[in-house]
């Protein structure tokens, strides 16, 4: 082979590792190194955290509606007239009412209890329905209905009897006493040796302190005594 075909066939070759003469052969069979870099993977996305529950609303109070002496008065004087009257007339009614009676308002629908509410309840219903049973509830002595007898007796005698007047030291020697009196009168009685005469000399007895009426009544309305309220 001559020198011509041979420098053909050394060009022509590109897989020989070394040169086909000369140092810079060499060189050009060297393989450049190259630098891979790897694209990490992404990350996911987070959760998203859920919502709250909303707390509950608290809801408004009832309104506690109170009765008034007015109402009251109006009330009973109206529907309880003639044999079920319990007052001479509206003046006398608000005038045992604000004074003589120490009666708490309640709360209006009470049925029962000593209270001007509960006999309100019952003074309007004797406007519509069956007045001879529901005005004496609604009356001064509460008929055993809007408080017992015991309560609106031993009420009316820590209300309007003290210093010297005072009947009993305490509600429970009252309510003792009161126990072994007979309560078989009527609302209202002014005589007879029984419990309701004496409710009705002590509500007396709270009318006109100053004239002298509790030194006068609360003594009708003790047990034993010799007055209006005995055999």
């Amino acid at each position: 082979m001559n020198r011509f075909a041979f420098a053909l066939l050394c060009a022509s070759s590109l897989t020989l590792s070394t040169g086909c003469g000369g140092d810079a052969d060499k060189d050009s069979a060297v393989p450049v190194p190259t630098t891979a870099t790897t694209t990490g993977t992404t990350g996911t996305t987070g959760t998203t955290g859920t919502t709250g529950t909303t707390g509950t609303t608290t809801t408004t109070g009832t309104t506690m509606v109170m009765p008034t002496a007015e109402e009251y008065c109006a009330t009973v004087t109206t529907a309880c007239t003639a044999d079920n009257a319990q007052y001479a007339d509206e003046a006398a009614c608000l005038d045992y009412v604000n004074t003589a009676s120490g009666m708490p308002l309640g709360v209006m629908g009470d049925t029962d209890g000593n209270s001007i509410a509960c006999r309100s309840y019952h003074a309007g219903v004797a406007a519509t329905t069956d007045a001879d049973t529901h005005c004496s509830h609604a009356g001064p002595s509460g008929g055993d209905v809007c408080g017992d007898w015991c309560t609106n007796y031993c009420d009316l005698a820590a209300t309007n009897c003290s210093g010297a007047n005072e009947l009993y030291a305490d509600t429970v020697t009252c309510m003792d006493s009161c126990a072994l009196i007979s309560d078989l009168g009527a609302p209202n009685d002014a005589s007879g040796n029984t419990v309701q005469c004496r409710i009705y000399h002590l509500g007396v007895a709270g009318s006109d302190v100053a004239g002298g009426s509790a030194d006068l009544h609360c003594a009708h309305g003790a047990p034993g005594f010799g007055g209006p309220c005995a055999d």
